[in-house]
């Protein structure tokens, strides 16, 4: 945002901003992303906002994907939770976290599934187990047929 600050009010034309704008982006970086940038094709950057775009998500992928399995894995069913009840707290805590591979998002779910806390938990969790859910839609599919069964 200080970048647009520093060239407002100036008589420059639309494409002098741009240019501007990505220069003065780019001199900002330091080690990793000044590593990453240099490695950029420069035929893609065609404009400020989609270099700044594609840092923000080459940069922050490779944190949230650091900090998504362990905040995901964190989410556990309680002894006196109802399964229904966990599985609502689960895709709601779920959407809020940054995007991880589903295959963790199906072993996070059966880990934090309390097979003390209900006969049916004890039943997902063994048939989550004993089937290899392997994505959150075989999950939450066994989780439908197991209430309806």
């Amino acid at each position: 945002m200080a970048h647009i600050m520093s060239v407002k009010g100036n008589n420059l034309k639309e494409k002098e901003i741009e240019s501007i704008l990505i220069k003065k982006f780019s001199e900002t970086f330091t080690k990793g992303a000044l590593t990453w940038y240099s490695r950029f094709p420069e035929h893609l950057i065609g404009s400020y906002a989609i270099l700044a775009d594609t840092f923000i998500k080459a940069h922050m992928r490779a944190r949230n994907l650091k900090t998504g399995k362990t905040d995901i894995l964190s989410i556990s069913q309680g002894e006196s939770e109802l399964i229904r009840d966990f599985v609502t707290l689960f895709q709601k805590e779920r959407i809020l976290l940054p995007a991880v591979p589903n295959e963790w998002v199906a072993e996070a779910f059966n880990k934090g599934l309390n097979p003390l806390s209900s006969d049916a938990s004890r039943k997902l969790k063994e048939n989550l187990l004993e089937f290899q859910a392997t994505t959150w839609e075989d999950v939450h599919n066994r989780y439908e047929s197991k209430i309806w069964v």
